[in-house]
């Protein structure tokens, strides 16, 4: 079962403005093997229009009636958001009854690069791959701490290695009785 997830904004003129995305697939007890209860999220993708300064959009009258003391504490807010609703996502399908989770976790190459959103406001950051990697780990981290999974494992390639060589699998998020034989090798 594919999803979306989106999270929105209010704006002033009380019109609804996405900021987050979330793809997912959801393979509940009747998929076949390697799926079977698993959960990949295939997009994570965001726009920095979570304060007035940025969400004025330009020619478009479009106005935030949230407003941060400041551009970094907006910046630090739509993050919290985003890995809030990331670790809420992680809670749910474990309580479904999901026995693993993967993320696809490649940064767009720049702002113009798109995934979910057309467009990025210009001053928002493109994390790179190391980055991103980071981050990821930081918040799997807190959903870790939080006993919220069990544990995780990245299957990413490391800085420098061939590109031949043979990623080891990465173990289930809940939990070592379920961990899983096949892993999808996304590019």
């Amino acid at each position: 079962q594919l999803k979306n997830i989106l999270a929105f904004m209010e704006c002033e003129d009380e019109t609804d403005v996405a900021f987050l995305a979330l793809v997912v697939a959801e393979f509940g007890p009747d998929a076949p093997e390697p799926n079977r209860n698993k959960a990949y999220i295939s997009y994570i993708d965001s726009v920095q229009l979570y304060h007035t300064a940025a969400c004025r959009m330009s020619k478009r009258g479009v106005l935030c009636t949230t407003e941060c003391s400041s551009k970094e504490a907006c910046s630090e807010e739509r993050k919290d958001i985003v890995r809030r609703v990331l670790i809420g996502y992680l809670d749910s399908v474990r309580l479904r009854g999901f026995e693993g989770l993967y993320i696809w976790a490649m940064p767009p190459n720049d702002l113009h690069h798109d995934y979910v959103f057309h467009m990025r406001p210009i001053q928002q950051h493109c994390p790179s791959p190391q980055q991103l990697d980071l981050w990821y780990t930081k918040l799997l981290t807190v959903a870790q701490d939080e006993g919220v999974i069990a544990g995780f494992d990245s299957n990413a390639h490391a800085e420098g290695d061939p590109e031949d060589t043979v990623r080891t699998l990465p173990a289930s998020l809940f939990g070592p009785d379920t961990s899983l034989r096949h892993v999808p090798q996304f590019p």
